[in-house]
């Protein structure tokens, strides 16, 4: 009898103890990659997830573990919270967004420095604002000599001119969102196609 209630205790036991055993999600943070230098490992971060209790903390190579104790491979987990003094996420949508928690493909976290954000975003817009500046001056140049030489009636001028100034209004509306979008792109996760396209 006693050797059955030993038994018995040792497996409800196991049964209680067993769906409690802590699952690993393992995680990487590394630094945006640009096209001259790619990315280094971010230490130092502090990592929260929905449903955790404690925060974790990425290690000199960039690495975290976090334990989640009710979930299992293809569950749904989602972050709460990515912080690191002076650097922001390359992608403002991560915290909140359903992720798939797997305990063999560890996730990885993309941050990028604040000042080298600004300073990307300023170089790439500034660089669009001068060439649509000039694309825009160039037209009109053509556009003025067609109507000097009457190669268009005036009311063609009219129009044409008109719709260089859509065109030129709606390409310098686009160029914030454009830079901030170029000043994001993590250059690592690019193939070679990609890279040249954007670089361009």
């Amino acid at each position: 009898r006693l050797y059955f209630l030993t038994r018995c205790l040792s497996f409800i036991f196991v049964m209680v103890v067993l769906p409690l055993q802590a699952q690993i999600q393992q995680g990487f943070v590394k630094t945006i990659g640009r096209p001259n230098h790619p990315g280094k490992p971010l230490a130092g971060v502090t990592i929260r997830w929905r449903g955790t209790m404690n925060a974790v903390i990425s290690g000199q190579d960039g690495k975290f573990d976090t334990s989640f104790t009710d979930k299992k491979n293809g569950d749904a987990i989602s972050l709460t919270s990515v912080r690191k003094n002076g650097f922001e996420l390359i992608d403002k949508d991560l915290i909140g967004r359903q992720l798939i928690f797997s305990s063999i493909v560890p996730i990885e976290i993309v941050m990028v420095s604040s000042e080298e954000l600004e300073a990307n975003r300023k170089r790439i817009s500034d660089n669009a604002y001068r060439k649509a500046e000039a694309t825009y001056q160039n037209k009109l140049k053509i556009l003025e000599k067609q109507k000097v030489e009457s190669d268009i009636t005036v009311e063609q001028y009219r129009q044409e001119l008109q719709q260089l100034q859509d065109n030129y209004e709606k390409y310098v509306a686009l160029i914030d969102g454009m830079a901030d979008r170029y000043a994001r792109t993590d250059y690592d996760n690019l193939d070679s196609i990609d890279r040249e396209i954007n670089i361009c």
